[in-house]
C-alpha cells in the first residue's frame, strides 16, 4: 500500500513528467501551432529547477542548452549557456539519452571553438567518439558519427586527415533512414569525396553525380541539401559524370538554391553560373 509520502512523492513526479511534456509541445509546435519558446523555455527551466525526477530534469536541461544553441527565440545564440548546460548534464549522468545528445552537441561545440576561447579537439574527439559508440539515443549515435567523420575529412586534432575513417562513418551515415538531415549531410560529404578524389587514386564524378543526387532529393531543406544541388548543378553545366551537359537540369538546380539557400555567398555563386548559361 502507498503510504501518504509516497504518493506526495508520486504526484510530484507525475506533475513534473506532465510540466515536461508541455513545454516540449511548445517548443515542437504542431500542424496548427507554432513553436512558443518563450513558454518553453520558461517550464523547461521550472522543470530543470525540481530535484523529484532528475532523469527530467537532465532532459529539461538539454532542451534549454538546445534553445541557447540554436537561439530560439533570442537576437542571436547563447554558446557559453548551451555548452555549460550540455557539461552539466554529461558531468550529471542522470538520463543516458540526454547524456548522449548532449555528448553529441558538446562535440561539435568543441570541434568548432561555440562557447570557448578557440576550439578544443582533445575534448571534440571524445565527445564524438563516446557520443558514436553508445546506443541510447540514436540520433545521438548518427549526429556524432557524422561529425566525428568531419573532424577526420579536415584533419582536426591530428597531424593530416583521415580519409578512410571519414569515408567508412558517412558511408555508415548515408546508409540509415532513421535520421534523413544527417543522412543528406553524409551523402553529400562522400559526393564530395567521390568528386575530389580525397582518400581515392582518382576522382569518381559518376559516384559524386549520384550522391549529389541522393542528396539534393531529400524533402527538408538544408544546407547539405543546398550544398549538393549547387554542384549537381556545376557538374550538369560542364557535363562531368555524364556523357554531355544538361543545361536544362542546371538551370533548375540553380533556380532551387537561389530560392532556397540562406547563404549569401551560395546564392551569388548560382546567379553567376545561371547567367553564363542564359548567354
Amino acid at each position: 500500500m502507498f503510504q501518504e509520502e509516497d504518493s506526495q512523492s508520486y504526484n510530484k513526479k507525475s506533475n513534473v513528467i506532465f510540466e515536461y511534456d508541455l513545454a516540449v509541445a511548445y517548443f515542437s509546435g504542431d500542424e496548427d501551432h507554432k513553436p512558443n519558446y518563450e513558454w518553453a523555455l520558461a517550464i523547461f527551466q521550472h522543470v530543470a529547477a525540481q530535484n523529484d525526477d532528475k532523469s527530467i530534469k537532465a532532459l529539461a536541461q538539454y532542451n534549454i542548452g538546445l534553445i541557447c544553441f540554436f537561439g530560439h527565440g533570442m537576437e542571436q545564440p547563447d554558446y557559453v549557456q548551451a555548452l555549460s548546460l550540455f557539461q552539466e548534464v554529461v558531468r550529471q549522468n542522470d538520463n543516458k539519452v540526454a547524456k548522449a545528445d548532449a555528448q553529441c552537441r558538446l562535440g561539435e561545440m568543441y570541434a568548432w571553438g561555440l562557447g570557448i576561447y578557440k576550439p578544443n579537439y582533445v575534448q571534440a574527439l571524445a565527445m564524438l567518439q563516446a557520443g558514436a559508440e553508445q546506443d541510447d539515443s540514436k540520433e545521438a549515435k548518427i549526429g556524432s558519427q557524422c561529425r566525428l567523420g568531419e573532424m577526420y575529412e579536415l584533419g582536426l586534432g591530428a597531424d593530416r586527415p583521415d580519409y578512410s575513417q571519414a569515408f567508412k562513418l558517412f558511408d555508415l551515415v548515408s546508409d540509415q533512414n532513421f535520421d534523413m538531415e544527417m543522412k543528406a549531410c553524409a551523402q553529400y560529404k562522400l559526393g564530395m569525396m567521390y568528386l575530389y578524389g580525397k582518400g581515392m587514386d582518382l576522382p569518381d564524378h559518376v559516384w559524386a553525380k549520384e550522391l549529389f543526387q541522393a542528396a539534393s532529393m531529400q524533402n527538408h531543406c538544408s544546407k547539405s541539401k543546398i550544398g549538393a544541388q549547387s554542384l549537381l548543378g556545376t557538374m550538369y553545366t560542364y557535363g562531368h559524370g555524364m556523357d554531355r551537359p544538361d543545361h536544362v537540369q542546371a538551370r533548375k538546380l540553380f533556380q532551387a538554391v537561389i530560392s532556397t539557400a540562406d547563404d549569401g555567398t551560395m546564392k551569388d555563386h548560382a546567379r553567376e553560373l545561371l547567367a553564363q548559361l542564359e548567354k
